[in-house]
């Protein structure tokens, strides 16, 4: 019996994450909705924003950085070779109750709101798949608000859009975005920390990642690394997830709303691309003559900002691009987003949704 317990204790410890997951899979929505996404994880985040938020650099950035320098250092001590398989038996359990603690709290302070209740439902959206006639006239706006925008923008000295100030004032303005989106939508309101730059910022460009939300620490990690033009609509999409908006496509329409509604060309701008490619790239599929000629009406200075985008893209097309891809897929589809990445460009629906509710495509349509 005293052998028993102490492996009964670690069995117990080690199950709390796999137990966490089983969990969320058959959570109920509509209570996950009430409980979770708008009481506990939203109170949880809040509270660890105010905190991370008093230090000006990312605690997610350096707790990552020495986590991976003290695995290095244990795997060293414990595979050295005196002893090191007896070393590895006894720490072996300690490991793996400490990942699986770790994920089991990130599955209740956060992980859980993948099991939330469609987004659309809270802002009233009408479920209804786009027409090709509909996603024609919003490619056509939204290609129409993108060169508008453009023309507002500063430039770099290579005739680049930059943003209007500084990174951290215009991580501010993406709070103040959310401050004003709870105005109309108090779920997606709070007093939150605004986002941080990640100072390894490459190494998320060499993953393909524009930022990544830490549910442990409540911050919203944006890469720095990538063309100013596309910062706005990254900060924001960063901070629809603190705002336990787990969902990829979800948190892309919400970091829409909010940027979109920024009275600076810089966040209407950065807005406008996004959608103006998801819509575009869906319109493509049923009629890519009409939608190839309506991306050939963007501006020649929007073009230049895409030769900017696609030469940025290209130096970190590598192997490591596409494996950072394949983890953050795998990691969607462990939260039961059965498509993995291409969640992402679900968003179409919700834009579509929004253009009816907004009257931008004849009547306004509501459930």
């Amino acid at each position: 019996m005293s052998r028993l317990l102490p492996r009964l204790r670690w069995a117990l410890l080690i199950a709390a994450g796999p137990a966490a997951v089983v969990a969320q899979r058959y959570a109920n929505p509509a209570w996950v909705e009430v409980h979770v996404a708008r009481g506990w994880s939203l109170q949880v985040g809040a509270g660890l924003s105010r905190v991370s938020g008093a230090v000006g650099f990312s605690l997610a950035e350096v707790s990552v950085i020495a986590l991976v320098l003290g695995l290095g250092v244990g795997a060293w001590s414990t595979f050295r070779p005196a002893d090191r398989w007896a070393r590895a038996r006894r720490r072996l359990p300690v490991l793996l109750a400490a990942i699986s603690l770790t994920w089991a709290w990130g599955m209740f302070a956060w992980g859980l709101n993948y099991s939330r209740e469609p987004i659309r439902k809270a802002f009233g959206y009408a479920v209804a798949r786009p027409t090709p006639e509909e996603l024609g006239a919003l490619g056509v706006l939204f290609v129409e608000e993108l060169n508008a925008a453009r023309a507002a923008v500063q430039e770099d000295p290579s005739g680049v859009a930059r943003l209007h100030d500084t990174v951290p004032a215009a991580f501010a303005r993406a709070s103040g975005a959310f401050d004003q989106l709870g105005e109309r939508y108090p779920f997606l309101g709070g007093t939150y920390a605004p986002p941080k730059a990640i100072l390894l910022s490459p190494i998320l460009s060499l993953l393909g990642i524009g930022g990544v939300y830490d549910p442990l620490t409540g911050e919203p990690n944006v890469n720095v690394d990538v063309p100013e033009f596309f910062l706005p609509f990254n900060a924001c999409h960063e901070l629809a997830h603190q705002r336990a908006v787990a969902r990829e496509d979800e948190a892309n329409f919400v970091g829409w709303l909010a940027a979109r509604g920024v009275a600076d060309a810089d966040f209407q701008y950065s807005a406008a691309r996004f959608a103006s490619r998801q819509i575009i790239n869906a319109w493509g599929r049923t009629d890519p003559d009409a939608a190839r000629a309506a991306w050939s009406a963007r501006s020649a200075a929007v073009r230049r900002d895409d030769d900017a985008a696609d030469a940025w893209r290209a130096r970190y097309d590598t192997p490591v691009a596409h494996a950072g891809q394949a983890m953050n897929d795998a990691y969607l589809r462990s939260n039961g987003i059965a498509d993995g990445v291409e969640s992402y460009g679900r968003v179409t629906d919700l834009l579509v949704a929004w253009a009816r509710a907004e009257g931008r495509l004849g009547a306004p349509a509501t459930d």
